[in-house]
């Protein structure tokens, strides 16, 4: 089966496949680049969301670093 990537980047899952695998919208999924540059979908359980929120939730406001903006892109640039 074919689908078409559009201008946005967005792939159309069709319907009966969407139907076959009980995906509805929201449904998160992971993408890697297999062998041969096959592209690997696979549904993110429940439970691996959660972990990866609770996990981004726990990192927000934990760094110590006191750059401002312009350090910031100094470092980022490369600049002494």
């Amino acid at each position: 089966m074919t689908v078409t990537l559009n201008n946005d980047g967005l792939i159309l899952i069709p319907e009966n496949i969407r139907s076959e695998l009980q995906l509805a919208p929201g449904c998160q999924f992971t993408v890697k680049i297999g062998a041969g540059g096959d592209l690997i979908f696979r549904r993110e359980t429940a439970e691996e969301v959660a972990i990866r929120e609770a996990n981004f939730d726990r990192a927000i406001g934990s760094a110590d670093i006191k750059w401002d903006t312009d350090e910031l892109m100094a470092l980022l640039r490369g600049e002494d």
